[in-house]
């Protein structure tokens, strides 16, 4: 399936080239690995602008990490080359949950993550979060108040509590919103909800609003 209509996304992803800004060590996941089902083709590789979801996501974290993963399922990880070093999820098919676990296996830090298909998401978003992020706490991410869910799609993980979280998923458990209210995760108010809407259609891709 092609798309000839691409949203001009250069005053979203302009890369800060003023160096590390994060406050504390980080290492930064991509997930990419998911069906993109209902996009009819794999989302991480969809453009905007110049640059596919995946790079714009690496792009948009990587003035806060000392590194960058992506999270890729077996497909992604057999089919294409990317520039970035790639992990493969080793429970295929169970979503993010799974490409987390799998990073976490293989890296054992402290982990920025975020989603391919959150274009809307900015540094203001980030640096709040790296800001409220408290290595106490564990785990750190935006709530929506008027759904009643997390945001784990951008969140910050400290390795004690990705491994509860491991934990959890060898148990059984595969939903991350009862894990995170298990956990009692602090519920941080974002400033601006639209920017949490991810790209799931193709009516989603074709109607991004960056003028919100």
């Amino acid at each position: 399936m092609g798309f000839s209509k691409r949203p001009d996304l250069t005053h979203i992803v302009a890369a800060n080239a003023s160096g590390n800004k994060n406050q504390i060590d980080m290492t930064g996941v991509v997930l990419i690995g998911g069906k993109s089902s209902r996009m009819g083709q794999d989302k991480s590789m969809l453009f905007l602008g110049d640059l596919p979801l995946y790079k714009i996501a690496a792009e948009k974290i990587a003035p806060f990490c000392d590194k960058i993963y992506l999270s890729a399922n077996p497909h992604q990880k057999s089919h294409f080359t990317f520039e970035y070093p790639t992990i493969q999820d080793l429970f295929d098919g169970e979503g993010p949950l799974g490409g987390i676990i799998s990073c976490h296996r293989y890296i054992q830090e402290r982990l920025l993550i975020i989603s391919c298909d959150l274009p809307l998401i900015t540094d203001d978003e980030i640096t709040t979060l790296i800001h409220q992020h408290n290595d106490k706490k564990g785990c750190t991410m935006f709530y929506n108040d008027s759904t009643g869910h997390y945001e784990p799609m951008l969140s910050i993980w400290e390795k004690e509590v990705l491994d509860l979280l491991e934990e959890y998923f060898i148990s059984g458990g595969r939903s991350i919103q009862q894990f995170l209210k298990q956990q009692k995760i602090v519920k941080n108010m974002p400033s601006n909800l639209q920017n949490f809407k991810n790209l799931n259609t193709v009516d989603d891709w074709l109607n991004l609003d960056f003028a919100h």
